[in-house]
């Protein structure tokens, strides 16, 4: 478990207990939502219960980029980390390789096409 999981679930656990107590003590969330009380403290808890796993992700995020920064890894804007995993990523890339090679295509056949004369867009594709 990293540093800012434990920070995460301390924060929550603290979190949960303090909205419980407010909640029994000093809320009338019943007077005001009727039936659907239940679901507006719930949906409360849920964005607190968020907002602590974002802060425990945070601050393992910190931590890390700090240790980069530590180690002369140039980490000042974004953590320099390898992906989990490149699939997507490499079909996007090779998608995209494809795109550019078919408008170069296109722009060389008209290209082609005005040396030629022609000056119109015979052969271009579309």
């Amino acid at each position: 478990m990293s540093v800012g999981a434990a920070i995460a679930l301390v924060v929550l656990v603290v979190a949960s207990v303090g909205f419980a107590f407010y909640v029994t003590e000093f809320s009338s969330y019943a007077k005001s939502y009727g039936a659907l009380a239940g679901v507006v403290v719930f949906l409360l808890w849920l964005w607190i219960a968020n907002l602590a796993l974002l802060f425990g992700a945070e601050f393992d995020a910190e931590l890390e980029r700090g240790r980069q920064l530590q180690a002369g890894i140039a980490a000042e804007e974004t953590l320099q980390l390898p992906p989990r995993d490149t699939v997507v990523s490499d079909k996007k890339a090779a998608a995209e390789r494809e795109d550019v090679k078919r408008g170069r295509g296109i722009r060389e056949r008209h290209e082609r096409a005005e040396r030629l004369g022609r000056g119109d867009d015979a052969g271009d594709g579309a």
